[in-house]
């Protein structure tokens, strides 16, 4: 044991040596909390140590006073870790605690509690959450040192950030597209190839997309599968630096190459070659039904095609004008910023996780494309070798917070074209310049105070797993006529349709797309509403813009989950819609508040705590001057609030005469957001018991 203390005595004096060198001889003081970013931590390097002999010392616990080391991971690589900890805790006389989360749980509850100083010392994390982690300050760089040669440049460049390493990765993935070899028996080069194929197997087709044979299948609603054939025509969603970071300035959704990517799906489209209104869910199933010979997928789907039997192989992606290149993912770990052990956190990555053993027993857990070259290059699964070479040349999904702009227009875009509703280059284009105005942080334009209804419906539909039974061509299709309701004189929208027993769930959308939709109590973009049909009979929908709700009625109907006209609460009222981890006030006062910059939702400096009242709240000081602010839930914009507590409604306004301090209470019970202070006057936004 006293050999192993004193091997741990040498590496942490090397490892304090080269720290303090890499800090600059002293030019910059450290933070002993760990919350300097510039906090780098460095290599462990060899020492004569590493060979000496210790075969023959039994395992000691590690002294009570010890270093605790605490990891965030999920189960399946925690089961891994905790199998192989002892021999470290022995060799390193420390304590190792592994804690097992959820991959979402981890980054919900580390966001929370890092700043705190109550997380982890390392934790387990996928890539594209660095834009968000590093730029709040919770990570630390790593150095892998010699070591780095070791792992694949793909993998290190997305734990990438300014130029630093913020993770050791052990796995990547992407997606490949996937072959029925009995119906295709050749893999096809191009995209071009791909309609060939298509066109032959649905020359027998007619208007029954269930019995339906089909070549390749595409979701219309997911723009992470169609960035491949996106890339496959020269677009892109970031220009690239040299170095291989995105330039968020440069917005490849409406280039001339994401244009024509999206237009060859269109045609494909036009011609029936895929179907419209198909899921991902649904695509996976006619594949291994053998109903769809073609689609893209990822690792994720692996396992229950190979329990479905379908002869099938993993080949790269098709080729169009350039290469067709996917998104790649990857997973790591990394350094709490807080941390107050981040040397031996980094011996624990370099020494412990960076092993042949400890990577061969993570890939064994759940067989993803290695990180690590020394188990990559000795792969005997021939399906994780041909996802490697699917994704020779793919690129990490951009870590940059800008990426949170993306999804949500380019989807929509993407919505647009499947459902033959706009042409690819007014989509596109249109998607470019939303994503353009949500990164330049512009605050949307304060609606003037009208009496008018804030959006005008022309249509009102019911999209959901029933309208196949009403007649439509297939579900979730916010424009199917069969399914739209009418307005009635007292300004409610309804129809009545014979649905046959079941459980099916519903949505309300307005205007023939999904811009504007309302599930359960009323919510913008809400879950959907379930209800149950015990026999054939009429259902009557019926819809109030003026609240969102849509009622469902009919003879022994059941609805779960949603609330209908005129009914009162339950004593015991059903877990919210939305469960709120995190609420912030993005707005422009926050630079004065001390984040790095303005509209930032998940800044820590602005956060408010939640009260035993179930508000959130929170007083801070701001100067003198006109101001205006949102609510925003969980660290993104997806759930966000403004005036009157409206979903994605207009910037609340406000000014402070002179420096006070401001006091914000958000109501996740009606979406209001007071803001109070001595002088303090609110333009536009209700506060609590406003008439």
């Amino acid at each position: 044991m006293k050999k192993r203390h004193f091997w741990l005595l040498i590496s942490i004096a090397l490892l304090m040596a080269l720290f303090l060198t890499a800090c600059g001889g002293g030019e910059e003081a450290v933070d002993e909390s760990g919350g300097t970013e510039e906090a780098k931590v460095t290599a462990v390097p060899e020492t004569a140590a590493d060979t000496e002999d210790t075969t023959a010392e039994p395992t000691a616990e590690p002294d009570a006073d010890a270093v605790t080391l605490t990891i965030w991971v999920d189960p399946t690589r925690a089961e891994v870790i905790n199998a192989a900890i002892p021999a470290f805790e022995s060799d390193f006389g420390v304590n190792v605690v592994v804690e097992e989360l959820p991959l979402l749980e981890i980054l919900n509850n580390y966001q929370v509690a890092a700043p705190a100083g109550e997380g982890p010392d390392i934790i387990m994390d996928a890539h594209d959450w660095l834009g968000e982690l590093v730029t709040n300050g919770l990570l630390a760089p790593v150095d892998l040192g010699e070591k780095e040669a070791e792992f694949t440049d793909a993998a290190l460049q997305a734990f990438q950030y300014d130029g630093k390493l913020y993770g050791l990765p052990f796995a990547t993935e992407n997606v490949a597209l996937f072959r029925n070899v009995d119906l295709v028996p050749e893999a096809p080069k191009t995209w071009d190839d791909v309609i060939a194929v298509s066109r032959e197997l649905t020359a027998a087709n007619d208007d029954d997309i269930e019995t339906n044979q089909y070549g390749f299948v595409l979701a219309g609603n997911d723009a992470y599968h169609f960035f491949p054939m996106m890339t496959a025509y020269g677009g892109y969603v970031f220009g690239q630096n040299a170095d291989g970071s995105y330039d968020p300035s440069d917005i490849g959704i409406g280039s001339p190459g994401s244009i024509e990517g999206a237009t060859v799906y269109d045609s494909m489209l036009e011609e029936g070659l895929i179907p419209p209104s198909v899921d991902g869910q649904m695509i996976a199933d006619w594949f291994m039904q053998g109903k769809a010979a073609l689609i893209i997928t990822g690792p994720w789907n692996l396992v229950n095609i190979r329990e479905s039997g379908v002869n099938y192989a993993i080949d790269p992606l098709p080729d169009g004008t350039e290469d067709g290149r996917p998104f790649l993912g990857a997973l790591g770990f990394s350094i709490n910023a807080f941390s107050e052990n981040q040397l031996m956190a980094q011996i624990f990555l370099n020494e412990f996780l960076a092993t042949p053993e400890l990577m061969q027993a993570l890939f064994d857990a759940d067989p993803r494309t290695p990180a690590f070259r020394p188990v990559l290059d000795n792969l005997d699964n021939p399906d994780t070798a041909a996802f490697a070479a699917a994704g020779v040349d793919a690129l990490p999904m951009p870590a940059i917070p800008e990426m949170g702009s993306v999804w949500q227009a380019w989807g929509n875009a993407l919505t647009l074209v499947s459902q033959q509703t706009e042409e690819p280059e007014a989509a596109f284009t249109t998607a470019a310049e939303q994503i353009a105005a949500a990164i330049s942080g512009e605050p949307v334009a304060a609606e003037e105070t009208t009496d008018a209804e804030p959006v005008v419906y022309e249509m009102v539909n019911i999209p959901g797993t029933e309208q196949t039974a009403i007649g439509c061509s297939g579900d979730w299709q916010p424009d199917c006529p069969e399914s739209t309701l009418t307005l009635g004189d007292d300004g409610l929208w309804s129809g009545t349709f014979n649905i046959p027993a079941g459980d099916y769930e519903v949505k309300a959308a307005a205007n023939g797309g999904w811009d504007i939709n309302f599930g359960v109590d009323g919510k913008h973009n809400g879950a959907n509403i379930a209800f149950s049909v015990p026999a054939d009979t009429d259902v009557t929908f019926t819809f109030d813009p003026a609240t969102g709700l849509l009622a469902i009625e009919g003879e022994g109907v059941e609805v779960t989950g949603g609330t209908t006209f005129g009914e009162e609460a339950e004593a015991e009222e059903a877990e919210p819609a939305v469960v709120y981890d995190m609420v912030n006030i993005p707005g422009t006062e926050q630079t004065a508040i001390g984040c790095s910059g303005d509209w930032q939702p998940n800044c820590p400096e602005s956060a408010l705590t939640l009260g035993d009242d179930g508000l959130w709240s929170g007083t801070f000081n701001i100067p003198a001057g006109d101001y205006e602010v949102k609510a925003a839930a969980n660290g993104g914009w997806d759930i966000n609030f403004g005036v009157d507590g409206k979903h994605n409604g207009a910037n609340i306004a406000f000014s402070v005469p002179a420096d006070t301090d401001v006091t914000f209470t958000f109501d996740p019970a009606t979406g209001l957001l007071a803001i109070e202070g001595e002088g303090v006057e609110v333009t536009g936004g209700a506060t609590f018991g406003d008439g």
